[in-house]
This record gives structure tokens, sequence and C-alpha cells, in this order.
């Protein structure tokens, strides 16, 4: 089958990647989080997801995380409540309908500007999602973390504290 042009709808798209990174990183073990998150921190990509789209195959899926522009040391903790909080902004506006945000680069590649905003005493840090198609059949979710500066006013009002390690 020919999945390098098929067309997938945004929401749902969303919603199973979101559902996925709660699985993985909440409902599943914490040896199996802490691998995964050790993993994908280490700059590696990992088997994450397969959608079955039916008339053009699957699609595979693999997870990467860009911590490049976090502030401060990243820790296991720290990327889960960042996650948390953008899984919580995915959850709300799929649920209410809102807009995804989506943002698109020159090259294809997908940003869903929900941002996890957290706080913590190295300072603030934003995670989103985003997708880059690799080749065809095959995706990478990527979960970045920006430039915190961009999202300052709102990072003001709902930055989440984290005291963790």
């Amino acid at each position: 089958m020919n999945n390098s042009s098929v067309n997938l709808d945004p929401s749902q798209l969303l919603t199973a990647i979101s559902l996925n990174l709660d699985s993985q990183f909440y409902a599943a073990s914490r040896d199996h989080s802490k691998r995964l998150y050790s993993d994908i921190a280490g700059g590696q990509a990992m088997p994450f997801l397969q959608l079955n789209t039916k008339r053009s195959g699957d699609i595979n899926c693999h997870l990467q995380l860009d911590s490049t522009q976090y502030t401060g040391k990243l820790s296991y903790s720290k990327f889960r409540k960042a996650m948390a909080v953008m899984l919580l902004g995915i959850k709300t506006r799929i649920e209410e309908e809102q807009s995804l945000n989506m943002l698109t680069s020159e090259q294809g590649d997908i940003m869903f500007n929900i941002p996890g905003i957290i706080q913590n005493k190295d300072g603030t840090n934003v995670m989103v999602c985003g997708l880059r198609q690799v080749q065809p059949g095959l995706m990478t979710v990527r979960l970045m973390f920006l430039d915190p500066e961009r999202y300052k006013a709102e990072a003001k009002k709902v930055a989440v504290k984290v005291d963790a390690k």
C-alpha cells in the first residue's frame, strides 16, 4: 500500500499520540518509563506508536526528545511534570474542540503549539509536541523544549512550579 500520501486528522493523531505518551510515561511501570526517558534523553529515537490507516497501511512513529533549549538540568521528574502540563493542555483543547495551534515549517514539520510550562529554581521551561515525516510510512513524534522567552507572558499565568530534582 502507498502510505506516502496519507491525510491524518490532526485531532485524532494528537489524541493517539497523547494517549500513548500517557500510557508509556504514566500508566507503565516506573522502570519502563524511566528506561524510555533515558533512551530519548540520550538522543535515541525509540519505537513509539503504530498507526493503522486501513487504506494506506501502517505508519510507524518513533519518539525523540530535543532538550537543547532546556534551562538547567533536566531530570526524569521535571520531564514528566512538563509533559503532564502539556498533555492536560492537549486534552482540554481536543475535548473543547479548540484550535490545536498547528505550525508548519517549510520542510513539512508540524508543531502543536500547546505548551507545557513549568518553573523551577533554574527558570521557566516549555515543552511542546511536534511531528516530522522521516520517510513514507515513518514519522517521528518530537517532544521539544523551546526558548521560554517566547512564552514569558503565558508562563506568568500558567506555569507549574516544580521543586523536583
